[in-house]
């Protein structure tokens, strides 16, 4: 496989080279050189994304490797010798995720890239009370972490359920409450060398990034006015955020160590046979301020309460106007749109699919507007 790429701008060849050393198993040719009429210079956004897809592509092949029988025994071999784990039964879950089956025992077998992520779970979870996640535990030789095949491995028991569904009001209200249970156990553990994020709406300019890189799919479907209008609306709100006192936000959150969970999504609370909800996958937990898990709760319960204020309101967890008025203006910036598109972008998709998916967009977009106005009116 080739691709073929002429450029002229050092600074993006530099950063081409840095991601084409990445992309084991693709053969990328760049050629430096002064182009009068090159598409591709013309549009920056198509070179970021191009980046972003050849990153992608290295991710998949390493991740898909485990797939086939052969690096399946590959596999097991690894976490019998290295783990003491003896595997009946392996199947994969998603893509860096598997279910093992052991002689007694089922398990979560789980890869990730980062090792300093996984020895901070583990340092917090040996300091957490709250027992209704999915913690880590030691491989059959005591160990806590193994590595092979260029990633970090660990395991956690396995727990039978279901994932809670948002659309359904019964699991918007167990999503809460746990949320709210694991929010009051996650307070004033300290560890070496938390995990300090940078302030949520910093995250959310970078996000905008993202939004610019896909400016051309927009704009080549018809869609340019939708993008224009997203970016606007996102700036305006982000501009308001950046003026609040983000120090003192923040400074809060290390004086109490609290941490928050970082991806609520509805798949990361999964309700076992015995009607107890887990809270589960902590690669993004970080020691933060937890409105921001609250503002993504808000975010991902929205559509599914027809972007009604009134009825998201009955999920709002504070009483303080400061705290109340951060967590429903945060739940305004469209952070959560641009995160689903550019998601959407990342894969292989028909041109029908894209139209279809711009304007479902497009709709949803109307109700979010007219949500935002109504929130304005409320906090003024």
């Amino acid at each position: 496989m080739g691709i073929l790429v002429i450029i002229s701008n050092h600074i993006i060849l530099k950063r081409m080279v840095q991601c084409c050393q990445m992309a084991q198993g693709i053969l990328i040719h760049i050629r430096v050189g002064m182009v009068t009429h090159n598409p591709i210079l013309e549009h920056r956004s198509l070179i970021c994304h191009i980046i972003q897809g050849i990153a992608k592509m290295r991710m998949k092949v390493n991740r898909k490797q485990f797939r086939d029988d052969s690096n399946k025994n590959r596999l097991c071999s690894f976490l019998y010798n290295q783990g003491g784990l003896t595997v009946n039964k392996l199947s994969p879950i998603k893509d860096n995720v598997f279910y093992l089956k052991s002689d007694n025992d089922e398990y979560i077998l789980k890869n990730n890239k980062f090792s300093s992520s996984i020895e901070q779970q583990w340092n917090f979870f040996e300091k957490l009370t709250f027992n209704q996640s999915n913690k880590f535990t030691c491989f059959p030789n005591g160990s806590q972490i193994i590595e092979g095949f260029g990633v970090f491995w660990t395991l956690s028991p396995y727990i039978s359920g279901q994932s809670l569904q948002y659309r359904l009001h019964s699991d918007r209200e167990d999503a809460l409450i746990t949320l709210r249970k694991f929010h009051k156990e996650a307070t004033d553990i300290k560890i070496e060398n938390p995990k300090i994020k940078t302030p949520i709406y910093v995250k959310w300019y970078n996000r905008l990034e993202k939004l610019h890189q896909t400016r051309h799919i927009m704009e080549q479907f018809g869609f340019l006015y939708l993008y224009e209008d997203i970016l606007r609306t996102t700036k305006s709100r982000l501009k308001v955020l950046a003026n609040l006192d983000w120090h003192s936000i923040e400074k809060k959150s290390v004086v109490n160590w609290t941490w928050t969970h970082g991806d609520v999504a509805s798949h990361n609370f999964l309700r076992d046979n015995s009607n107890i909800v887990h809270l589960i996958d902590f690669d993004l937990l970080s020691m933060s301020p937890q409105i921001y898990d609250h503002i993504q709760l808000g975010q991902r319960f929205l559509p599914y309460v027809n972007w009604s204020l009134d009825r998201l309101l009955s999920y709002s967890v504070y009483d303080e106007q400061l705290d109340f008025s951060l967590w429903l203006y945060g739940i305004t910036v469209p952070s959560d749109i641009i995160r689903e598109w550019w998601h959407f972008t990342s894969r292989n998709h028909s041109n029908n699919k894209f139209i279809w998916y711009l304007n479902r967009l497009s709709e949803d977009w109307k109700h979010r507007v007219q949500f935002v106005e109504e929130v304005d009116i409320m906090l003024r």
